[in-house]
């Protein structure tokens, strides 16, 4: 059997993300880690312990893990996937199962994929979790064993399966058969047609949208209707970076964007009062010493686990008001909230022409409430849960990193019921009683402090790349969706 080289770097030499090859007409938005890592193997030859020592995220080990779980971001360096694949933050994440924290719950552990997407060399993110039995794409039965010898193939980088990426670690039986051969991988514009006319037709649910009418997808009851700016009028026509929401505003539609923005930003405030008064009361030192310690942009990067309350209220505030740099939330803000407006541009719902425009407005800030209490709540119980040798993933928008549920609408036009702040109140004791006195206080807050010292700019070498790229990828989309 034939041994891969890096004949064109030396192993001592640092990684520069200009020294690899990547083609563009190799990638789809969507496909998975497995997909994207197999096949810059390919075209970089290299052998499955380089893959896994530029990849994945040493932290602390002096050598990486031998066998990495390709469901969970967390264990990858993303700012180093970004420059050596080419991508936006955004397709970065995609690639794996978000929350990470629930990936090893919703996702399979071994490999699924769709035969004909196969032929494609084109593996989903979306196969992989449980509640998908069928390709979005072709409607047909996804297979999760060799056809040969009908053994599983472990979703996971290692030696034994990313020596033959393609095949069948058991039985070296190809389950990918791209039609031009391994050694090109271009996706038709045939295939990128059908993924686009899907994305229109059923991934603009945003916060999924129930009512009675609706059609069954996925085991979920789902309405298909159209985009959010065909009720929400399309945002960004410019070409600058946005200042504020109503520069994100078509001219025409100033007075009805600035009144909706006007009240998402009020409930946002609203419930950022809330969860200071139920999470941060007694942890306002923390949160402050943090923000104070975080002086570079996180975006893509990752931190071991600190206070979980100061880490949880971070991420949510810089995930819904745009902020890259922690610090910058103890300061005046320069720029209006633009997680809040990227939301309203790629999740908001649209709950169709049976509601009046009253009914329909109070129905999507319903929507947004719950996506920001959502949010806090995965951020939270991440954070609750992290060990000392775990990682935290901090994403911004477009990155969709939150747990996300259904929002079940009935009558003709009304809403019914009120917003639920049972996630604010549910993990309460635990919080109290880990400061419950001016001793524990102490001894929390010199935890803390520690803690956060095992976190620095130094550590990431990368983070001016995530930075230009995640401010790039945020752009983009706006400039794209208002365009469309």
């Amino acid at each position: 059997m034939k041994r891969r080289f890096n004949i064109l770097l030396e192993p001592t030499e640092p990684t520069s993300c200009a020294s690899w090859c990547w083609r563009e007409g190799w990638h789809i938005k969507g496909q998975s880690a497995f997909i994207l890592l197999a096949k810059f193997q390919r075209l970089n030859v290299l052998s499955s312990a380089a893959l896994t020592q530029y990849f994945t995220s040493h932290d602390d080990r002096a050598t990486p893990l031998q066998q990495t779980d390709l469901r969970d971001a967390r264990q990858f360096d993303m700012p180093r996937m970004m420059g050596m694949l080419r991508l936006p933050l955004e397709d970065v994440a995609a690639a794996f199962v978000m929350p990470s924290y629930l990936s090893q719950t919703v996702a399979a552990a071994t490999l699924r994929w769709c035969p004909q997407c196969a032929g494609e060399g084109v593996h989903l993110t979306e196969f992989q979790f449980h509640s998908r039995v069928t390709c979005p794409i072709h409607r047909v039965a996804l297979v999760n064993r060799c056809q040969r010898c009908r053994s599983r193939i472990p979703y996971r980088l290692d030696a034994e399966i990313f020596r033959m990426p393609f095949t069948c670690p058991a039985c070296s039986c190809p389950w990918v058969r791209p039609a031009r051969g391994f050694d090109d991988f271009r996706i038709g514009e045939a295939y990128r047609l059908q993924v686009s006319d899907r994305a229109v037709s059923v991934d603009w649910e945003g916060e999924r949208l129930t009512t009675g009418e609706g059609s069954c997808l996925g085991g979920k009851h789902v309405e298909v209707a159209e985009r959010p700016e065909d009720k929400w009028p399309a945002l960004h026509r410019g070409g600058r970076s946005p200042q504020s929401p109503l520069d994100l505003v078509a001219p025409d539609a100033i007075n009805r964007w600035e009144s909706v923005l006007s009240e998402a930003y009020g409930h946002y405030k609203a419930l950022r009062r809330a969860i200071m008064r139920v999470h941060g009361r007694q942890h306002r030192a923390c949160i402050v010493k943090a923000a104070r310690h975080f002086s570079w942009r996180l975006d893509g990067c990752t931190t071991t686990p600190f206070c979980p309350a100061a880490h949880a209220i971070l991420r949510w505030r810089m995930k819904w008001e745009g902020v890259g740099v922690p610090k910058a939330l103890l300061d005046a803000p320069v720029h209006g909230p633009l997680g809040i407006v990227l939301w309203f541009l790629l999740y908001a719902p649209n709950p169709g022409s049976q509601y009046s425009e009253a009914a329909a407005r109070r129905i999507v800030i319903h929507a947004f409430v719950s996506a920001c209490l959502g949010c806090f709540r995965s951020y939270f119980v991440e954070a609750v849960q992290a060990r000392a040798h775990d990682r935290i993933l901090w994403l911004p928008f477009p990155a969709h990193d939150f747990y996300r549920s259904d929002l079940l609408v009935a009558g003709n036009d009304c809403v019914s019921g009120q917003v639920r702040w049972t996630s604010l109140s549910e993990t309460r004791q635990s919080l109290d009683a880990c400061i419950g006195d001016s001793t524990r206080r102490i001894v929390h807050h010199r935890q803390h402090v520690r803690l956060l010292a095992n976190n620095s700019a130094a550590n990431n070498q990368f983070v001016r790349l995530a930075s230009a790229q995640s401010e790039l990828s945020i752009i983009k989309a706006s400039t794209t969706t208002g365009a469309q």
